[in-house]
Protein backbone atom coordinates (compact mmCIF):
# COMPACT_ATOMS: atom_id res chain seq x y z
CA UNK A 1 0.00 0.00 0.00
CA UNK A 2 1.28 3.43 -0.92
CA UNK A 3 0.98 6.09 1.78
CA UNK A 4 -0.50 9.54 1.20
CA UNK A 5 2.88 11.14 1.85
CA UNK A 6 4.57 8.91 -0.72
CA UNK A 7 1.85 9.77 -3.27
CA UNK A 8 2.48 13.49 -2.76
CA UNK A 9 6.26 13.58 -2.66
CA UNK A 10 7.49 10.24 -4.00
CA UNK A 11 9.32 9.68 -7.24
CA UNK A 12 6.96 9.47 -10.20
CA UNK A 13 8.92 6.57 -11.68
CA UNK A 14 8.77 4.49 -8.50
CA UNK A 15 5.05 5.22 -8.08
CA UNK A 16 4.42 4.33 -11.72
CA UNK A 17 6.23 1.02 -11.30
CA UNK A 18 4.35 0.21 -8.09
CA UNK A 19 1.04 0.67 -9.87
CA UNK A 20 1.89 -0.54 -13.38
CA UNK A 21 3.97 -3.62 -12.60
CA UNK A 22 1.11 -5.66 -11.07
CA UNK A 23 -1.10 -4.83 -14.07
CA UNK A 24 1.60 -5.92 -16.52
CA UNK A 25 2.17 -9.16 -14.61
CA UNK A 26 -1.59 -9.83 -14.66
CA UNK A 27 -1.81 -9.31 -18.41
CA UNK A 28 1.19 -11.58 -19.03
CA UNK A 29 -0.32 -14.33 -16.85
CA UNK A 30 -3.67 -14.00 -18.66
CA UNK A 31 -1.88 -14.34 -22.01
CA UNK A 32 0.01 -17.43 -20.86
CA UNK A 33 -3.26 -18.90 -19.60
CA UNK A 34 -4.82 -18.38 -23.04
CA UNK A 35 -1.92 -20.14 -24.73
CA UNK A 36 -2.10 -23.08 -22.33
CA UNK A 37 -5.89 -23.33 -22.72
CA UNK A 38 -5.51 -23.33 -26.50
CA UNK A 39 -2.91 -26.10 -26.29
CA UNK A 40 -5.10 -28.38 -24.18
CA UNK A 41 -8.30 -27.68 -26.10
CA UNK A 42 -6.52 -28.18 -29.42
CA UNK A 43 -5.04 -31.49 -28.30
CA UNK A 44 -8.00 -32.94 -26.40
CA UNK A 45 -11.10 -31.41 -28.02
CA UNK A 46 -9.80 -30.68 -31.49
CA UNK A 47 -10.42 -28.10 -34.15
CA UNK A 48 -14.07 -27.57 -33.21
CA UNK A 49 -13.05 -26.62 -29.68
CA UNK A 50 -10.51 -24.12 -31.01
CA UNK A 51 -13.14 -22.72 -33.38
CA UNK A 52 -15.50 -22.28 -30.43
CA UNK A 53 -12.87 -20.36 -28.48
CA UNK A 54 -12.04 -18.26 -31.53
CA UNK A 55 -15.69 -17.24 -31.93
CA UNK A 56 -16.47 -16.56 -28.27
CA UNK A 57 -13.28 -14.87 -27.08
CA UNK A 58 -13.72 -11.47 -28.84
CA UNK A 59 -17.25 -10.85 -27.43
CA UNK A 60 -15.96 -11.92 -24.02
CA UNK A 61 -13.17 -9.34 -24.24
CA UNK A 62 -15.65 -6.64 -25.27
CA UNK A 63 -17.81 -7.38 -22.22
CA UNK A 64 -14.79 -7.39 -19.91
CA UNK A 65 -13.53 -4.14 -21.46
CA UNK A 66 -16.89 -2.43 -20.98
CA UNK A 67 -16.88 -3.49 -17.33
CA UNK A 68 -13.39 -2.11 -16.85
CA UNK A 69 -14.31 1.20 -18.50
CA UNK A 70 -17.39 1.59 -16.31
CA UNK A 71 -15.42 0.62 -13.19
CA UNK A 72 -12.62 3.09 -13.84
CA UNK A 73 -15.09 5.84 -14.66
CA UNK A 74 -17.14 5.31 -11.53
CA UNK A 75 -14.08 5.16 -9.29
CA UNK A 76 -12.79 8.40 -10.86
CA UNK A 77 -16.13 10.12 -10.28
CA UNK A 78 -16.24 8.80 -6.71
CA UNK A 79 -12.72 10.12 -6.07
CA UNK A 80 -13.64 13.53 -7.50
CA UNK A 81 -16.66 13.78 -5.22
CA UNK A 82 -14.62 12.72 -2.20
CA UNK A 83 -12.00 15.32 -3.11
CA UNK A 84 -14.71 17.98 -3.11
CA UNK A 85 -15.82 16.78 0.32
CA UNK A 86 -19.14 15.55 -1.06
CA UNK A 87 -19.41 12.16 0.63
CA UNK A 88 -23.12 11.83 -0.21
CA UNK A 89 -22.40 12.28 -3.92
CA UNK A 90 -19.54 9.78 -3.73
CA UNK A 91 -21.78 7.27 -1.96
CA UNK A 92 -24.51 7.76 -4.58
CA UNK A 93 -22.04 7.03 -7.38
CA UNK A 94 -20.64 3.98 -5.60
CA UNK A 95 -24.13 2.60 -4.94
CA UNK A 96 -25.19 3.19 -8.56
CA UNK A 97 -22.09 1.36 -9.78
CA UNK A 98 -22.74 -1.53 -7.38
CA UNK A 99 -26.33 -1.83 -8.64
CA UNK A 100 -25.12 -1.76 -12.24
CA UNK A 101 -22.62 -4.54 -11.55
CA UNK A 102 -25.23 -6.60 -9.71
CA UNK A 103 -27.61 -6.42 -12.68
CA UNK A 104 -24.78 -7.18 -15.09
CA UNK A 105 -24.24 -10.64 -13.63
Amino acid sequence: MVSDEEMRSGSILSLFLKFALPAVVGVVIAGIQGIIDGFFIGNFVGSQGLAGITLTYPPYLIIIGAGIIIGIGSSSLTALELGKGNTKGALDIAVSYTHLRAHET
